[in-house]
């Protein structure tokens, strides 16, 4: 059985079954889809074999014709999707401009609205992942997180504006506000702590674990740095460079291959290179 209310609403439906449809053309096309709830003007109007959708609001899930599964709240939400399946978007633009993608989860305002083919992100926060296209694998919680991203994939940021530069830079993890917050391209990179990394653009495998650690580097690569501003200073650079330690190594500015453990280890280390310092 069936229930439609409203003009239009499962006009072309053939043996379509336990569908339920409210609102202006919603489901007007569906034939065979079965399990399908829409709510809202225009919901699933395109519909013609897709089952077990949900849509609640006007225009959602709109041109969908064979997904399946697919679950949308929100004005636009999955507005675009099409074969798309078991894709949950929660929120006004959510999920967007999916056509294919399958086994996204958006939950907030705009979060992967330009997601078209990608699939298994999910983005939890207004505007999170809001530029992606074909980037698979993401994860982003918080407010703008990943926002610019478009094609980097197997991403984690946790934090307002966590990874919010990257586009094509993969196997990043950001935990915290502003985390890498500058990373364009740069790949596999951890940082945890607030501003942790935060003017990284295409450094690679980094690994900075405290508030404020290697702050200001921006190119360079294989550093790690763990403890408040630990490798922090205002003009951070140099490669395969160890620090432990609060404020360890907080004035390297070029130098290669330092190890500072401790409290304020090699402090006055600038440019100098391969040094050893512990405590």
């Amino acid at each position: 059985y069936n229930v439609a209310v409203g003009w239009g609403s499962m006009d072309d439906n053939t043996t379509g079954a336990a569908n339920i449809s409210i609102g202006y053309l919603t489901l007007s096309a569906n034939t065979t889809g079965t399990y399908n709830n829409a709510i809202g003007y225009g919901a699933l109007n395109s519909n013609t074999t897709g089952g077990y959708n949900t849509g609640s609001g006007s225009n959602v899930l709109q041109n969908n014709t064979t997904g399946s599964h697919n679950v949308a709240s929100g004005t636009y939400a999955l507005w675009r999707n099409t074969t798309g399946a078991q894709n949950t978007a929660v929120g006004r633009s959510a999920l967007m401009d999916n056509t294919t993608g399958s086994d996204n989860t958006a939950v907030g305002m705009n979060a992967l609205e330009r997601n078209t083919t990608a699939s298994g992100n999910t983005a939890v926060g207004n505007y999170a992942l809001i530029q992606n296209t074909t980037g698979n694998s993401n994860t982003a919680v918080g407010s703008s997180t990943l926002a610019t991203n478009t094609t980097g994939g197997a991403n984690t940021a946790m934090g307002n504006s966590a990874l919010s530069a990257n586009t094509e830079g993969d196997y990043n993890t950001a935990l915290g506000n502003n985390t890498l917050s500058a990373n364009t391209t740069g790949g596999a990179n951890t940082a945890v702590g607030s501003s942790a990394l935060s003017a990284n653009t295409t450094g690679a495998r980094n690994t900075v674990i405290g508030s404020g650690a290697y702050n200001e580097a921006d190119t360079e690569n294989d550093n790690l740095a763990i403890g408040y501003y630990a490798l922090g200073g205002p003009i951070a650079g140099g490669e395969y460079n160890i620090a432990i330690g609060n404020y360890s190594l907080d004035a390297n500015t070029s130098g290669d291959y330092n190890v500072g453990v401790g409290y304020n280890a090699g402090d006055v280390i600038t440019t100098g290179s391969k040094n050893t310092i512990i405590g």
